[in-house]
């Protein structure tokens, strides 16, 4: 599922849900690097549920489908 939270600035940030392997299953955040977007991150999913992790992917603020400040 694709989600939005609003940060401090107002901007919109993109982040993504993958189905849990199971119910109650700690989460595996993927934070991508300065030129990534969220999905660099979903390359990981199969090996977060084979090691019993849900995925949570997200895009930076002025990347991906997240906001942007045009300041860069």
């Amino acid at each position: 599922q694709t989600f939005f939270a609003r940060n401090p600035e107002g901007l919109d940030i993109h982040y993504k849900v993958y189905k849990a392997p199971k119910p109650g299953a700690p989460l595996m955040l993927h934070v991508p690097g300065i030129t990534s977007t969220y999905l660099d991150g979903t390359r990981y999913y199969p090996m977060a549920g084979r090691l019993g992790f849900q995925l949570v992917t997200l895009d930076l603020s002025n990347h991906g489908i997240s906001g942007n400040n045009a300041q860069g």
